[in-house]
């Protein structure tokens, strides 16, 4: 999708809502993990940080990189993380 910097980030967000990109990185997860993989991490810049910490809160993934991270509070973090 090209960038459009005309258009300001809420209604980017309501585009693609952080629940979306959550339920869409669970098939990826399961298929690492039937593969063998015990542990996964992931990587979230800006409002897509709130989806790695969700993930972790899920407990789909064991550890969190977050980039600038938008719309994510300090009871959010359920895992160990690195904030960037």
């Amino acid at each position: 999708m090209p960038e459009n910097t005309e258009r300001p980030l809420s209604v980017s967000i309501k585009s693609h809502p952080p629940g979306r990109a959550f339920e869409g990185a669970k098939p990826v997860i399961a298929a690492l993990k039937e593969k063998g993989v015990s542990s996964v991490g992931a990587a979230g810049y800006c409002w897509v940080a709130k989806v790695v910490v969700e993930l972790a809160k899920a407990r789909e993934i064991q550890a969190a990189v977050l980039l600038h991270p938008t719309f994510v509070t300090v009871d959010d973090i359920k895992c160990q993380a690195s904030l960037l």
